[in-house]
């Protein structure tokens, strides 16, 4: 008797007409499994965004500007995969947040 798995994801999601191997892959991993695709998008990415103080700034800020561009495609495009009966995440990690300390 064969029981499904969870099988979790955690990685950018690329847009849909961008990377047709990883809406295959997610496809495949559907017909068998509960996939849950998961991202997360570096804080660093708004910080650089907004940086615009010289040259080399205002080229960092575009190209963090175009991949930020590019991550909300993904999460956008997300719905494709919803078809496939997956769940799909997005979340900016928490800077408040501390981990826990071992003693």
């Amino acid at each position: 008797m064969h029981h499904p798995g969870l099988v979790v994801l955690l990685t950018e999601i690329p847009p849909a007409a961008t990377d047709a191997d990883f809406s295959e892959a997610i496809a495949a991993l559907s017909k068998r499994h509960r996939v849950i695709v998961a991202g997360a998008r570096d804080p660093e990415l708004g910080r650089m965004e907004r940086d615009w103080s010289d040259a080399a700034s205002a080229f960092t800020a575009a190209a963090a500007s175009a991949t930020i561009r590019d991550l909300d495609a993904g999460a956008n495009d997300s719905a494709h995969l919803a078809l496939m009966s997956l769940i799909v995440m997005r979340a900016s990690p928490c800077t408040s947040c501390r981990a826990p300390t071992l003693h």
